[in-house]
């Protein structure tokens, strides 16, 4: 919602999690929670909770790069460097909230315009098509369409999720939000 003039909103109010005193203790603390030192390993999955408006994309937003009203301080730093939002938004993607598909392509046809848009070179770009397809699971829904009509049957929502995030994946990007 709008905010009044003079109201500070703070980001994360209400969400809890618990903090890693350092990356060694990472496999003891995978459980419990996800945080700044344990974000920073290779190929590790974090999640955000907290109640609704506590902030959750808002911070998701920030680190992305992505925020554009109000104002952000404090510094994003990927391996110990400073990064400026618009080189945040180079190296990583972003997956939004609600997926926005086509639906008059099958999987496969829609990962493949995609991958005319992110990737360069006709081989590379099936073989990332591929590889994405694997990645997800999706090689069995590959042929249907991704809405579907009142004739044929489309992907599911969960499936629709999955083809959202395997868009963002083509480009491999080093941090996906």
């Amino acid at each position: 919602g709008r905010r009044k003039k003079g109201v500070f909103k703070s980001v994360l109010n209400g969400a809890s999690g618990s903090t890693l005193t350092s990356v060694n203790a990472f496999a003891d603390t995978l459980s419990s929670g996800c945080t700044a030192e344990a974000a920073s390993l290779p190929h590790v999955v974090c999640g955000i909770m907290g109640p609704s408006g506590a902030g959750k994309t808002s911070l998701l937003d920030c680190l992305a790069g992505r925020k554009t009203a109000g104002t952000m301080t404090g510094s994003i730093r990927i391996n110990g460097q400073t990064m400026a939002a618009a080189e945040l938004r180079l190296l990583s993607g972003y997956v939004i909230q609600s997926d926005i598909l086509p639906g008059m392509l099958t999987v496969r046809e829609c990962l493949e315009f995609q991958s005319k848009l992110r990737v360069s070179g006709a081989t590379a770009q099936a073989e990332r098509v591929d590889m994405v397809l694997t990645q997800m699971m999706l090689q069995r829904q590959q042929t249907t369409l991704v809405v579907g009509s009142s004739f044929r049957r489309g992907i599911s929502g969960g499936e629709k999720r999955r083809v959202s995030v395997a868009i963002e994946l083509l480009s491999e990007p080093a941090v996906l939000f």
